[in-house]
């Protein structure tokens, strides 16, 4: 291909179109995401953003939220490449009619998102890769770094789970410390680059998007952080995400996730070692756990009390 003389542009624009006809369309998540990329105020339509709508559809009278701060609004009207369209599905370039939001609190950078999927954090445990075609500068524990995520980037202080730095080539569980709340999902993908922004230093997977600064280094973390970089299967993230919680609603485990209520419900079906008890799903190794401690509670308690008719609470 030339893009002097245009030599074989006629067969890259038709090579172009073969692939995206053969590339399966976005998957809808039930997760609506779409990451600002420019707000700007039109007379008698009010404050619209733009951006790529990812993971889910956006659909006109929507309630919706802007993260971080979860602040309220309403989709007025939705727009595809100068198209009115009512529903917007997931993949698509689409601009947003917003009521109650201002122009002055909506800014680039932010998510526009439905209001129960999760909240925004200061917290983030990831799995860090640095490409050996990096440059060759080291990425040292306790150092600021910006962290890049939709359309919007963040300071944040790196802390390494193990080790002093990450060299190139190499890869590392880590734990993002941001200066201010920022709204991610796990299974997200980080872009890491340093303080000046002049290069770009690795790529991070989000595991954990509520961490805590306590805790980042007790065994239960260590293990639901380890077991999460095996693999992107949803069995194997809700066993370990169970395996250090115990129990969690049905309708919380792994909101905050780039998995569809179709990958849990899959995941619930064919993991032996999780129960779906009515509202509650929880470790079957915890859950038989709890069951022998209570039978041995009982019985101790009928055989020091045989009169009594039950154990009290």
């Amino acid at each position: 291909v030339s893009s002097v003389t245009g030599d074989g542009i006629e067969a890259l624009k038709t090579e172009l179109a073969v692939r995206l006809a053969q590339t399966p369309p976005p998957r809808d998540l039930g997760k609506p995401r779409l990451s600002v990329d420019r707000v700007f105020t039109l007379k008698g339509i009010g404050t619209v953003v733009t951006g790529t709508l990812n993971d889910g559809v956006l659909k006109k009278g929507q309630h919706v939220v802007l993260q971080p701060g979860a602040r309220k609004a309403r989709v007025r009207s939705l727009q595809s490449h100068n198209h009115e369209i009512d529903t917007a599905p997931p993949g698509a370039r689409t601009a947003v009619s917003l009521t109650d939001a201002s122009r002055e609190s909506t800014t680039r950078g932010a998510t526009l998102t439905l209001p129960n999927l999760g909240e925004a954090a200061k917290t983030v445990d990831v799995w860090l890769e640095r490409s050996k075609n990096s440059p060759r500068r080291t990425m040292k524990n306790n150092s600021l770094f910006r962290v890049h995520h939709g359309s919007g980037n963040e300071p944040a202080r790196l802390v390494l789970l193990e080790g002093k730095e990450v060299a190139v080539g190499d890869h590392a569980l880590a734990q993002f410390r941001f200066e201010h709340p920022v709204y991610v999902l796990a299974g997200d993908r980080l872009v890491i680059r340093d303080w000046s922004e002049t290069v770009t230093l690795a790529g991070g997977l989000v595991i954990d998007p509520q961490s805590r600064r306590r805790g980042f280094r007790a065994e239960a973390q260590r293990e639901l952080l380890e077991r999460c970089t095996t693999s992107s299967c949803p069995t194997v993230w809700m066993s370990a995400f169970l395996k250090r919680d115990g129990a969690v609603k049905r309708d919380e485990l792994l909101r905050q996730s780039r998995f569809g209520e179709r990958d849990m419900e899959s995941a619930l079906e064919s993991d032996e070692d999780v129960l779906a008890l009515g509202d509650w799903v929880v470790d079957a190794e915890r859950w038989q756990q709890a069951h022998d401690e209570a039978a041995a509670m009982i019985d101790a308690e009928h055989k020091a009390h045989p009169e009594r008719p039950g154990v009290a609470l």
